[in-house]
């Protein structure tokens, strides 16, 4: 396999895929934490000096990375990340690396969202509402689809 077709390769493979988006351009995870609100906790006073490039794989994330461990399937990958901040369901705190600023999430982590501008957009109020609604409503209609699948588990029918 060629080099392109590795590196295509290893970027299809990849839950964080950048070749279909540009960056607005690192943030401060304090500003972004800002903007998710009370959802999220951070016992790491480093998070107010972090800038955050974008979202990475546990397994390829550099300290400019932040990456996602939602369950303890991820629980090898997060031992060893690199990645500067990792969000975390509270059960995973502890084994965060002391180089990654842990960021618990309330509740279940059902996956990370991430939204992407043409244009960079402030991080105002406005924008904020609306990243909360979609953010809310798509939840909801995760939630919404794993209940309706338990729903059909208990009455025996197929999925």
């Amino acid at each position: 396999m060629s080099g392109t077709a590795a590196s295509s390769f290893v970027e299809a493979a990849s839950m964080v895929d950048t070749r279909f988006h540009l960056s607005s351009g690192p943030s401060a995870l304090r500003a972004l934490l800002d903007a998710v609100g009370e959802a999220v906790a951070v016992d790491d006073e480093r998070f107010t000096l972090l800038t955050i490039a974008g979202a990475s794989e546990l397994d390829t994330a550099g300290p400019e990375h932040i990456a996602l461990a939602a369950s303890k399937a991820y629980l090898a990958a997060l031992r060893e990340t690199g990645a500067g901040a990792v969000i975390v369901i509270p059960s995973l705190r502890e084994h965060v690396p002391a180089s990654a600023i842990p960021i618990v999430v309330a509740g279940e982590t059902m996956g990370l969202l991430v939204f992407v501008f043409a244009d960079v957009e402030p991080h105002d109020e406005d924008n904020g509402r609306l990243l909360t609604a979609v953010s809310a409503a798509m939840g909801f209609a995760l939630l919404r689809d794993r209940l309706a699948q338990e729903l059909r588990e208990a009455a025996g029918a197929p999925g």
